[in-house]
């Protein structure tokens, strides 16, 4: 902690956030997180400017909330981001001035000797050998390699002394380029004390961060060898964040919650009506018949994200709160999470759900059947999207979106197509008739085979194969369902929950029924079963089993209208 006393009025005092505080707390939230941290300080009698440095540039500055624990006054807080040191900017130190000098001084001794060994050199080879006498040539040549020798031997020394210099002055450059605060940490707080006598105050300040997000990861897997299958989920977190400070040893909660802003519930607007023609004027600052334009509407998602400059290159847990609405999840133990490091996966919880497994086939259309499991949360634990794996008997079958499902809620969850439950779909037939002598009716009879076949080992229970047949616009236009003997509501009469048969066991283990819209689970209502053709068969089919099914309807209509549709495009 540095003090500097310059003022007698206002004690400067500055903390630097990444050596000096601790993180009490993290709460991370899809889109953000909101940092809880602690500092110390010693205040004295007077006011006291107490500045706190090295946040990250992608705090929320209106989201900085200061408490503080001591006999003082927090007087008030701002937030602001330093400025960059200026790249052009000429940097220097007495320790860098005086290594520079130096190498100049070894630079030009090295000149002096390379000068000395070349004139050397050029004496040497100016000698006549006429003029020499032939006693002396051996000492002269020994004269000139000692001489010779001594210079390289000094040239040599003073290129190890020049990059001995090199690497040191590199070395103190580097050190001074260094901003005195990280790029991306140039985030201050400034917070006014005042205090009566001096003592000791704890500071707890608290921001929202960008760049730090979790997403909700889930498996699914689907034992199917048993008698119930059993459906298995493992709810996990995948957690990330780039803020430029790194969250050590830390306590860690994940929010279900999505922190937003500017939401307003929407304003409805007059809504007029006129006859074609006529000129309308609509109020000013309004539109008529429109919409209320504002920056929320209701429902939209909206999360506030601090952009930097710099960044545009860039065990189970426990329920803590489930409340009504957002839950939270407190991450066990200490975590740490690195900046701009690889995402981190913890594990929420490991759940064994309820769930009624059952086959789907639409064979009209499709013939593969489908397995969905209809799941319900019966955990505490609120489930919010993301992507999910799903196994059945430990293979991979496929990746789905999770739904956000609340605690009790239940869902459909599609598990891919299942080959050991075949269904062959047979030809249909058609038989054509005619009746009456003045007035002759036509009639066509239609049947449907469909064979499901169980070739697992264990028997097949809920296998659901679904058709329909055609709905008539016409009271003069009759269809009849023969096969099975459902009762089949006709236009011509207003058709009535009580007079209809909606369900009708065929043999063991076989249920034909009327199908229920999406979402409807009585027939209470202006809705009647049948009334849009559609139909299913609820089977139970044995192990290595076959099932036989009938589909039959007719058409009764006028011989001399055509009719449109008999056949399903």
């Amino acid at each position: 902690m540095h003090i500097d006393p310059q003022s007698s009025v206002i004690r400067a005092l500055a903390i630097n956030s990444l050596t000096e505080s601790t993180i009490d707390a993290i709460n991370l939230y899809p889109f953000q997180a909101h940092i809880t941290r602690s500092y110390k300080a010693i205040v004295t009698a007077g006011q006291t400017k107490i500045t706190i440095t090295h946040l990250p540039n992608v705090v929320d500055h209106d989201s900085v909330r200061v408490e503080g624990r001591g006999s003082a006054i927090i007087k008030g807080v701002s937030a602001f981001k330093a400025e960059r040191k200026d790249e052009d900017e000429d940097l220097s130190s007495e320790v860098l001035d005086k290594l520079n000098e130096q190498r100049q001084r070894i630079d030009s001794s090295k000149g002096r000797a390379e000068k000395a060994r070349k004139v050397i050199g050029s004496y040497v080879g100016s000698i006549a050998v006429e003029h020499l006498d032939i006693s002396k040539l051996g000492e002269a040549v020994d004269v000139y390699y000692s001489t010779d020798e001594k210079w390289d031997n000094k040239i040599r020394e003073l290129e190890e002394e020049i990059k001995s210099l090199d690497q040191r002055i590199k070395a103190e450059s580097d050190e001074i380029s260094k901003p005195e605060i990280p790029v991306k940490l140039r985030t201050k707080v400034v917070i006014d004390v005042y205090a009566d006598a001096e003592n000791d105050l704890d500071i707890i300040l608290v921001y929202a961060v960008s760049n730090a997000s979790w997403q909700a990861l889930y498996d699914i897997r689907v034992d199917m060898q048993g008698p119930s299958p059993i459906v298995g989920l493992t709810y996990q977190a995948l957690i990330s964040q780039e803020t430029a400070e790194d969250w050590i040893d830390c306590t860690l909660i994940l929010e279900t919650a999505r922190p937003t802003s500017g939401i307003h519930v929407p304003a409805l607007q007059p809504w007029t009506i006129h006859y074609h023609g006529t000129v309308l004027t609509a109020p000013e600052g309004k539109v008529a018949g429109g919409r209320g334009k504002g920056l929320g509407l209701g429902g939209a998602k909206r999360y506030r994200r601090i952009f930097d400059e710099d960044d545009l290159n860039f065990a189970p847990m426990h329920v803590t709160s489930t409340g009504h609405v957002n839950a939270t999840f407190r991450v066990p133990g200490l975590t740490t999470v690195i900046s701009n490091a690889e995402d981190n996966k913890v594990t929420i919880a490991e759940l064994n759900l309820e769930a009624n497994v059952s086959w789907i086939c639409v064979p009209g259309l499709d013939t593969n059947v489908y397995l969905e499991a209809r799941v319900t949360n019966s955990s505490n634990y609120t489930l919010i999207e993301g992507p999910s794996s799903i196994y059945v008997d430990n293979s991979y079958i496929s990746r789905s979106e999770f739904p956000n499902t609340s605690p009790k809620e239940a869902l459909i969850c599609s598990l891919g197509i299942d080959p050991t439950v075949r269904v062959t779909y047979h030809p249909r037939t058609m038989i054509v008739s005619e009746a009456g002598f003045y007035t002759k009716s036509k009639k066509h009879v239609f049947a449907q085979r469909i064979t499901v076949h169980n070739t697992k080992s264990v028997e097949a229970k809920g296998v659901k194969i679904k058709e329909n047949i055609p709905v008539s616009q016409d009271a003069s236009l009759i269809v009849n369902l023969l096969a099975p003997a459902l009762t089949s509501p006709t236009p011509s009469s207003k058709p009535t929950a009580a007079t209809s048969v909606t369900s009708l066991k065929l043999s063991d283990g076989v249920v034909a029924q009327w199908t229920l819209p999406d979402g409807l689970n009585d027939t209470q209502g202006s809705f009647v079963p049948g009334q849009d053709g559609m139909l299913e068969w609820v089977c139970t089919i044995p192990a290595l089993a076959k099932v036989d099914l009938l589909l039959e309807w007719e058409v009764v209509s006028n011989a001399k209208e055509e009719v449109v549709g008999l056949t399903r495009e």
